[in-house]
Parts: C-alpha cells; structure tokens; sequence
C-alpha cells in the first residue's frame, strides 16, 4: 500500500509538474505569438542653437539640414528601458526595430548620438520633449530635431570626369563661385574675391545663407572643388596628392605678387564606413588629410629620388557599391585655411602629384603631373559655374571698433550743456556731466529744454562695414528716438567698383536729438555688423546697450 501511495504520489507530482511545465511553455508560446515588431523610422534634422534659443519659432517650424550618420536609441519613458537602437544614413533617415506586446502604445524618448573614434556625444534636444513622443503605434514616423552649429556635408564627392582638368573651385562655404567675382582687372579689382548676391538673392535664400553684398572672406575658410582627370602625355594617371600656394596680389599695377603664404593649416575629416551584409552597422573615425611629409621623385631621372617634399594633402575617395561603403564628410573640401593674419586680396592654386611608391617608414613617394597635363577646361555648360585652377579670394580680419564715447545732455538753445545739479551749464565739454561714466539707469533730467548728445564710435578698420544703427527705445517699446542710421548702400558711400565704407570716422561723431516724450527707461542701444562672412554666416558684430531713466519735463 505505502508503495502504491509513494507511486500515486509520485504521479501526481509529476502530473503537476508536467502541467506546471507545459503551462509555461503555452505562456511562452502565447507571449511569443503576442509580441510584434514596432517600428519607429524618421529622419534626424540639425536646427542651429540661435533658432533653438529663439521663443518665436515655434517647435513645428524650426526647420534645418538633415543629420547624417547619427546613433538613435529609444526609451520607453515609464520605465527608462532602452528599446532599440540603429544608425541614421547619410541623409539622416533611421529605422528603429524592436518588439513589445500587440496593442502596446507606449511614450519613447527619442536619443540622438554622434559617434567618431568610438566617443559618444548626445546631442541635446532642440526643444525640451519635442523628441518625445506618446501613445506610438506599431509603425510611427517622427522627425527628431536637436541642437547643433556643425557644419556637416556628405554630398557631391568632389570628382568630375574632365580631361585634362585639374581642380575646378566650385565654393567657398555655401557660396558659389559665379558670385564670387573672378576678374581682377584693374579697375574692378576692388571688388574681386568679393561675396556678392547683388542681384542673386533667391539664389542666396536657397543655398540657405544671407544675401552677402560686396562682402570680404575671413577666419576659417572651407574651399570646395572637384579633380578632373590628368590629360595629354598623363592620361591614365590620378591625381593623388596636392599642394596649395596662396598668393597676395599687388592691389596697383598689372598682376603681380607681393608674397606667398605657405600654407599647411591641419585638415581631418570624418570616415564613416557603413556595412550592410550581414546587418546594418555604422563605424565613424577621423582621418587625417594633411599635411603629410613625403618624398619627391623627380620622373626625369632612371634613379627614384626621395628628396623631402612637405605639405602634401591626400586625395580622399568614397568607395561605394561593395559590402562596406566609406564615406568622407566634406568629401570635395579642398582648403581648410584659417585665414586670420590674412588682409587682402588673394589667389589660391594647387601643384598636383602622383603616388609611386612608399618610403620604409611608409610616406608616399610623389612625382609632380606636369602643368601641360592640364591645358583642358570644363565644357562651356559647367565653365561658368566654377574657378578653373585657381581662385580669387578677399579676405579681410580686421578689427570693427564699437562703442559709447560719451553721452551729455546739451541745450541746443544756448548750445551750453548740463554741468551735474547745482552748477551752472557749461560751454566747455570737458566740464559737462558725462552720463556715459554713470552708474546704469542713472535719471536724466531733461527739464524741458536739454536734449540728449551721444558720441559714439561705429568702425570698421578694413573699410567694410554693413551699418550702424544708433536709437534709444522706451522700457514699454512705445517711444523710439533716432540718433543715427548708415549703412554702406548709402550712394555716398559705396559704388559698384568701390566697396569700401568704414563708417564713423576712427574718432567717431555725435547726434542730438530730442523726442523723449515720456518719463520711462530707455534702453539706448548701438547695433552694427561688418560685412565679413565665412561663406555660411555674417561672423562680425557689436551690439552695446547703455539704459538711463530720463524725464522729459523735470
């Protein structure tokens, strides 16, 4: 009996484990035939810092360039669980796989990831929670925006098939060759190299950058073009270093030169290589383009030479079409000059080579392609929208020199001027109250007859000032009194082959003016812009403010 009871016990447990087992087998089988695949795609845009700080644009509308070759993962928000993850492609569009039970509709937080040399970078948000989202369903598209002032190309790469061509400059930045003058005859010449979409602003609003008027380059240049193809004697070569000589051209006289810039400004760019079999991955690293230290052979001669030769860059290439693909950022940038000692007017040209060889410690072994391989041009469509072999450039860092000189308070009657309470008005300037040394927002009394004299400086040391503008605004933004407003279209001051206007003299000039008709706080406030740019941005300003209280009648 205790055998058979022991038996039956024994069944019994093992009925239960048995249905205990398959119990959680059929929980598996059920909960794997309940998960799904959810998929979040979209693409990832890059909104500049100046329109993500600015209230006014509101989130739908901040609009910018596509982000290319970011790290999206996704979280859910309950929990802070990591979903799934992918790499964005070289127009900034991603896809996100991961699997959740059906009819699940949770709130993600969208993250967004630049990844070079293994280091990875969030990049924040354009908006606080505008890359969340809530309630998703199985297929949900998003557009995640963050913040970034990268300046990020992955497009043309930088090669055409012209015989016997070398490089033909396509841009400088955003701005294209054809409003780039090239001519440098000498009654134009003041205005060649010269930024200019007098004319052209469509174009400017479409290349996405301001519509520059006779506007000098400056700080760091990124200069674009694309290699043609070695051509005469050299056809069948490839053009696989360069060097850049930068010339300054006498102003006066036929083209000559006055000296030569040796130019070997660091220059990397971002690999990516994206492999597709067997599953998407995305690896970005820096690689260096120059400059490198080589050894030049000279082809004249049977024995290979290897004489030191110096500020070599490489030619990158993309390699498309096999199971690893490589991409370069900026894969047809030139020239990375960092032009700041640089005042002038400038040509840029390339001396090209080919590689023949590797030295033992593995630098290249260079042979010069001779100039006559290159007597070629661009067909007559493309010839006008490019600088064969060499550029013209006007580069200008000088300095614009901004400020509050003095602010007094003068009665334009007796011509004398407000002395500080308890003295008598004063003729002598050097005796009257200078409100400009005062602490902020210290009272002007106005007492019904002073009016408001400032003097002010507004400079531009190379002559290329935009304008000024010099204006007092009430606290409530009902009252605006006009001191002064220039800008260099004046037609006393510039003309279509003269470009230079400094604005105030280097000592600066004064207004008077009257109209304060309200006792308020007034914000007086000098606003001024150069016209240098880097090819994307207006990249010199002064904006000072002063505030004071003033009371019109007392």
């Amino acid at each position: 009996m205790r055998t058979q009871a022991n038996q039956m016990k024994r069944f019994s447990m093992l009925s239960l484990l048995s249905m205990v087992l398959f119990s959680f087998l059929l929980m598996g089988t059920l909960s794997t035939v309940e998960a799904v695949d959810y998929y979040v795609f979209g693409q990832v845009f890059q909104i500049s810092s100046e329109d993500a700080a600015n209230a006014s644009i509101v989130g739908s509308d901040l609009t910018g360039d596509s982000y290319p070759f970011a790290h999206i993962r996704i979280y859910d928000q309950e929990s802070g669980a990591l979903l799934g993850d992918s790499d964005a492609g070289q127009n900034g569009q991603f896809t996100v796989i991961f699997d959740l039970p059906a009819g699940s509709s949770p709130d993600i937080e969208c993250r967004v990831y630049r990844v070079v040399d293994g280091e990875s970078t969030l990049l924040p948000d354009a908006r606080d929670g505008i890359n969340s989202f809530t309630g998703i369903g199985q297929f949900h598209g998003v557009g995640l925006k963050v913040v970034s002032d990268e300046i990020i190309d992955y497009g043309d790469a930088g090669f055409r098939g012209y015989p016997g061509v070398g490089l033909v400059f396509t841009r400088v930045g955003k701005v294209e060759i054809p409003y780039i003058s090239q001519d440098t005859t000498l009654v134009v010449r003041p205005v060649a190299g010269l930024a200019d979409f007098t004319g052209n602003e469509t174009r400017a609003s479409e290349l996405g950058v301001y519509a520059f008027k006779q506007a000098p380059f400056a700080s760091r240049l990124l200069i674009f073009g694309d290699f043609g193809l070695p051509g005469g004697i050299c056809t069948g070569d490839q053009i696989d270093w360069y060097q850049v000589k930068i010339k300054k051209i006498r102003e006066t006289g036929p083209i000559s030169y006055e000296s030569e810039i040796d130019w070997k400004d660091p220059m990397h760019k971002t690999k990516t290589e994206v492999t597709t079999v067997p599953m998407l991955s995305v690896k970005a690293t820096t690689e260096k383009i120059g400059p490198f230290d080589g050894a030049f052979d000279d082809p004249s001669t049977v024995i290979v030479e290897t004489d030191p030769i110096y500020g070599l860059y490489w030619v990158n290439r993309n390699q498309v079409g096999v199971a690893t693909n490589i991409f370069y950022s900026f894969p047809d940038l030139r020239v990375n000059w960092l032009s700041n000692a640089a005042n002038g007017l400038y040509e840029l040209s390339l001396v090209y080579f080919k590689e023949v060889g590797r030295t033992p410690d593995n630098k290249p072994i260079v042979q010069e392609i001779p100039a006559m391989c290159f007597a070629g041009s661009p067909p007559p469509a493309d010839a006008t929208g490019v600088a064969l072999h060499k550029l013209v450039l006007r580069v200008n860092n000088q300095p614009l020199n901004v400020r509050f000189d003095h602010i007094y308070l003068k009665d334009p009657t007796s011509n004398e001027y407000f002395a500080g309470e308890g003295n008598p008005d004063t003729s002598i300037i050097g005796d009257a109250l200078d409100f400009n040394a005062e602490g902020l927002c210290d009272i002007m009394h106005l007492q019904n007859k002073y009016q408001v004299e400032v003097h002010f400086t507004a400079h531009h040391e190379g002559q290329y000032l935009d304008y000024y503008n010099l204006y007092a605004i009430s606290n409530d933004n009902k009252v605006t009194v006009n001191f002064d407003y220039e800008k260099f279209t004046d037609p006393d001051h510039t003309t279509a082959t003269n470009p230079l206007w400094a604005g105030t003299p280097a000592s600066g000039k004064s207004e008077l003016k009257g109209g304060f008709t309200k006792d308020c706080a007034y914000r007086f406030r000098l606003r001024t812009h150069s016209r240098l740019q880097d090819g994307y941005h207006r990249i010199q300003w002064a904006h000072p403010d002063k505030a004071y209280y003033v009371m019109p009648l007392n």
